[in-house]
């Protein structure tokens, strides 16, 4: 038998979970960040926004933000008239075009980061509603459905928007349901959903905290419970045939090609399902990481660089102090 909740909660609207989300406590005015940015959708994510383990109290993480735009070479457009110190310098010579054609290579976003809003470091993804909408309903990249397997806070939406982040929420749930064993805690859902968009992330490899995903989950641990909870309220089968016709388009269709041609439908297994996740989020991670020295700049990418090294070097520093403080136990006692 599936272990989910140790305790039942009685929500009755996934949308006004996700839209009214835990305020956050930021420095600014979240009301003036939309009339100066005026994005057609907004949402604010990320250890900026949702305190993670492995902070301290009195750190302030840059607080992340994506923006969805109707017209992205308009918004470009008027955001670099207004704006345009938000940009790196070869962004600014190229222009919008040159900004919107960026934009649109492998992940649909593009990131102005280490912009100064207020008193508040920030950092700002931008990316067209149409690729936003497909991400979500598709698994095209991963790249915003992946956060938005998380608590997030939503500023901006309409109801096309909180459709599909209901659809991207469901196939999270199907995915982690079949990738976890028969008996699972509560914890481990939530760490499962949580990592999907790292499976195949090359940042996982160097310059990230090994324990960011678990990080995740235990600063925010309720905020999990109430976004999870109603879709557990649905019956989800776990027979194979039935998880196949519910996947997003892309990641079925990365099943197809590597797996579903090669042998019988009935013996998919979890690491091809992980396989196929994985090639989804590798490639739009490298394609990332390529364009984010281009749209940010030499100067801020080797600062954003350093600064997820140093998060690593602290953990890798905690994890040999444990190891050491064992070893003494073992040879005093």
């Amino acid at each position: 038998s599936l272990m989910y909740f140790d305790n039942k909660l009685n929500y009755n609207n996934l949308y006004k979970i996700v839209l009214n989300y835990w305020k956050m406590d930021l420095s600014f005015n979240k009301e003036k960040l939309i009339e100066k940015y005026k994005p057609d959708f907004a949402m604010a994510y990320g250890s900026g926004v949702f305190r993670q383990d492995g902070y301290a109290k009195d750190e302030k993480p840059m607080v992340d933000f994506i923006f969805g735009v109707n017209n992205s070479v308009e918004w470009h457009e008027r955001n670099l008239t207004e704006n345009g110190l938000d940009y790196s310098l070869i962004s600014r010579l190229g222009g919008p075009k040159f900004v919107n054609w960026l934009q649109g290579i492998g992940t649909g976003i593009f990131y102005n980061p280490y912009v100064d809003f207020e008193g508040q470091t920030i950092k700002y993804g931008v990316i067209s509603i149409k690729d936003l909408l497909d991400d979500l309903n598709n698994w095209t990249s991963m790249y915003v459905a992946g956060r938005l397997h998380k608590p997030v806070e939503i500023l901006k939406s309409d109801v096309w928007i909180n459709r599909a982040i209901q659809n991207n929420l469901e196939y999270a749930i199907d995915v982690a349901l079949f990738l976890l064993p028969e008996q699972f805690k509560e914890r481990d859902l939530y760490e499962m959903v949580a990592g999907l968009s790292y499976l195949g992330d090359s940042r996982m490899k160097f310059g990230e905290n090994p324990e960011k995903i678990k990080n995740i989950v235990n600063g925010n641990f309720n905020g999990f419970k109430k976004l999870y909870y109603e879709i557990f309220e649905k019956e989800f089968s776990r027979d194979k045939h039935n998880l196949l016709d519910r996947l997003p388009q892309n990641l079925k269709k990365e099943l197809l090609e590597r797996v579903i041609s090669m042998k019988a439908e009935d013996s998919l297994g979890k690491e091809d399902l992980r396989d196929a996740i994985s090639s989804i989020v590798h490639s739009s991670s490298i394609s990332q990481t390529i364009k984010g020295l281009v749209s940010a700049g030499l100067i801020k990418s080797v600062r954003y660089a350093m600064e997820k090294m140093e998060k690593a070097r602290k953990w890798i520093k905690k994890l040999i102090t444990f190891f050491l403080v064992i070893l003494l136990m073992a040879i005093i006692y």
